[in-house]
């Protein structure tokens, strides 16, 4: 599932969120109590919401310790996002009402993993796996990888701006390791909320975009995985051979986490992938 989610207990919670945003609306206060309950306690790096009306319409910031949302610019941009899901797909417009909250969930989920991707880079929470601890650690903090290049003798002033200017093009694609791994993440529960609700036709939009994001990374035959796209796209490949992928992690992990895998396995996926509706 997510990393916000490991019971049905809590899985029921998320519904509770799902029924609020239905029940009072899109508001600064229904987003802040969401937020409040879904963003990971920590004792040592606590992130608090920060919901104003300035600047990007939602992020997560390692740096200052925040999930901050535009509460009125994430509206508009939830409104086009609607727009275009049922342009895309017609059938969905009988279900207009219920796809706004459900993707307002989606925005606070996705920012929300990406303060687990953080927790995990640093080792502030211990992951599953160390191989994920090693793949987030330095593309999950910004900030401090922007500083390490700067700080980096070895590397000239030159060739430091691009590596920057690099890492700046690559990280907001849907492609790069932890946004595809925050999408993959935030549709898998989407879809396990609209089952509950025996809601078939979001689940299965939903679905589709679950399967979509597990595909990034092995689509290509010139990568296996999303990590080694992304590190390769980084001009980093160096860095991504020193991790040990010796450890043993089941197939739908190795995928959840866009590590390699076997080439029967990749055809597996990517016919399930191709079945998927446009």
């Amino acid at each position: 599932m997510s990393h916000i989610v490991n019971t049905n207990e809590e899985l029921l919670k998320m519904h509770d969120h799902l029924e609020l945003l239905r029940q009072k609306n899109y508001s600064k206060d229904t987003i802040q109590e969401i937020l409040e309950d879904i963003i990971p306690q920590n004792e040592i790096y606590q992130v608090k919401p920060e919901i104003n009306s300035r600047g990007y319409p939602a992020y997560f910031s390692g740096y200052d310790q925040v999930i901050h949302i535009n509460d009125c610019a994430l509206h508009d941009y939830l409104i086009k996002m609607q727009e275009m899901i049922i342009k895309m797909h017609p059938d969905l417009e009988k279900c207009k009402n219920d796809i706004f909250p459900y993707i307002t969930l989606f925005v606070l989920f996705h920012e929300v993993e990406h303060v687990y991707q953080y927790l995990f880079g640093q080792e502030y929470i211990l992951p599953s796996y160390q191989i994920v601890a090693d793949a987030y650690k330095y593309l999950s903090d910004i900030h401090k990888y922007l500083m390490e290049l700067k700080n980096n003798k070895k590397i000239s002033t030159l060739k430091m701006e691009i590596l920057i200017e690099k890492f700046k093009q690559e990280k907001d694609k849907s492609t790069f390791i932890l946004e595809r791994n925050a999408n993959l993440d935030a549709y898998d529960l989407l879809t396990k909320l609209a089952e509950y609700e025996d809601n078939e036709k979001i689940r299965k939009y939903f679905e589709n975009q679950y399967i979509w994001c597990k595909a990034c990374g092995y689509i290509s035959l010139k990568y296996n995985g999303s990590l080694e796209e992304s590190y390769k796209k980084l001009w980093n490949y160096k860095l991504y051979k020193t991790f040990d992928f010796g450890e043993d992690i089941p197939l739908e992990d190795k995928i959840r986490y866009g590590l390699p895998i076997k080439n029967k396995e990749r055809i597996v996926l990517l016919k399930k992938f191709i079945q998927t509706e446009e």
